[in-house]
């Protein structure tokens, strides 16, 4: 790794493109989060020249390949692609928007300083309509809500963005033509309650250039670079180095870790064409009893692979538990193999556990499972979210292995099975 300390004006403008890989995880601060960085920055306008800036944490992101290509341009530069650190410069380029947004509407010529800077396709999408003055104050997206939050402690006044604590902010629910005259009706109507701050005076240009400046120059991070294939240093920062960010979740390290191993043109393809479609399959499943979905399908995953017998883990601990894997020669093939086979097999099979409806797909071929064993795997999913889960998968997917493969059981076989374990659980549950 290669620490460099550098406040972000300085250090973003000396590079040509900043971009945040498909793969990682969207913008998905809470207001409370984004209420505490521009309480701090606020704090930093006030601070002596002398005294050192105010310090934001860590930023990692890859070694730069001189001369390389990305997809938003066609002339070859030098872009950087975040590994961790995009919710605090994602929160820090809408405050700056923002703030520019605002003082424009004031009559105010300020400029937001950041680079080219581009977030994933969706939330790349959401910017874009910041950036086209759309008003998206009813959206429900993190980023829209964030930028929306910033506007709001904006019109409200100094005293806002000081403010100890998150302002309650009026629902979409309050009428009014523009955000503006719902903000002004809800202040109104809840005059004196508390997290509601009466409208002061409207802010200057000075003091708004002063916000801006401070982003820019008051401001300091970490930005550690890590050098191609050294994973574990990155893994470690997570870890190590959380601050007030929202916390990675073991799927989240799951695909950095995954998708640093690939090449950069390889890895946009095939999360596009593997990756993301697993993603949307698992979080399909998400209801009152699966309500981390990612988080217990890599659990129930490794556990179905037996790793449980070989390292105590939790679903707290179940990356630590998968690189134990990756690493042993238990691993079957390379990680583009195991996203594009292995990975998918495997939701499909953990998905068919939890909703045994229709026929189980493998690859190209459609497994045909019986009525008997579905009906048995939707008693077994309504008695119990334990252990029975990951053996229903071990099962399913020896029934999605080739005949002639020794590992390949019979639709007969899986029903057999299946009955068997559903007697074994009502012995353990009566």
């Amino acid at each position: 790794m290669d620490p460099v300390k550098a406040e972000p004006k300085e250090f973003l403008h000396s590079q040509s493109c900043v971009k945040i890989p498909p793969y990682q995880r969207k913008y998905d601060w809470t207001l409370l989060l984004a209420h505490q960085l521009v309480r701090d920055i606020a704090e930093a306008t006030t601070k002596p020249p002398e005294q050192p800036p105010h310090w934001i944490g860590v930023v990692i992101w890859n070694k730069p390949v001189a001369e390389q290509r990305c997809d938003q341009f066609s002339a070859k530069h030098t872009c950087r692609e975040i590994i961790d650190g995009q919710q605090r410069l994602t929160t820090i380029l809408l405050w700056a928007q923002a703030v520019v947004d605002y003082a424009n509407q004031l009559g105010h010529e300020l400029e937001n300083f950041l680079p080219t800077y581009w977030l994933q396709q969706e939330n790349a999408e959401q910017l874009q309509q910041i950036l086209g003055g759309e008003d998206v104050s009813r959206s429900n997206s993190p980023l829209h809500q964030v930028y929306t939050y910033f506007r709001y402690l904006l019109w409200i006044g100094r005293e806002a963005f000081l403010n100890p604590e998150e302002l309650k902010r009026p629902h979409n629910s309050v009428k009014g033509a523009t955000q503006e005259e719902r903000w002004s009706r809800f202040v109104e109507r809840k005059k004196g309650d508390d997290g509601v701050l009466e409208r002061s005076s409207v802010l200057s240009f000075d003091e708004l250039d002063a916000l801006l400046n401070a982003v820019a120059d008051r401001l300091e991070f970490l930005a550690l670079e890590i050098e191609p294939g050294r994973d574990d240093d990155a893994t470690v920062v997570f870890d190590a180095l959380n601050g007030q960010r929202t916390s990675l979740a073991q799927f989240d390290h799951l695909r950095n870790f995954c998708f640093r191993q690939l090449p950069a043109k390889e890895a946009h393809r095939i999360y596009a064409s593997s990756w993301e479609p697993c993603e949307t399959a698992i979080q399909e499943q998400k209801s009152s009893k699966v309500t981390k979905p990612h988080e217990q399908f890599f659990y129930n995953y490794l556990i179905s692979l037996g790793e449980a017998s070989r390292v105590a883990f939790n679903q707290s601990r179940s990356f630590t538990a998968f690189r134990r894997f990756e690493r042993s020669d238990r691993f079957p093939m390379n990680m583009r193999s195991w996203i594009e086979h292995d990975l998918t097999k495997a939701v499909r099979c953990w998905s068919f556990a939890l909703d045994p409806v229709g026929k189980l797909q493998a690859g190209p071929r459609d497994i045909t499972v019986g009525l008997e064993s579905r009906r048995m795997l939707r008693r077994l999913r309504i008695a119990t979210e334990g252990p029975v889960i990951p053996i229903a998968m071990f099962l399913l997917d020896r029934a999605c292995q080739k005949p002639g493969n020794p590992k390949h059981i019979t639709s007969t076989d899986l029903a057999k099975c299946l009955r068997v374990l559903e007697g074994a659980l009502y012995k353990i549950l009566m």
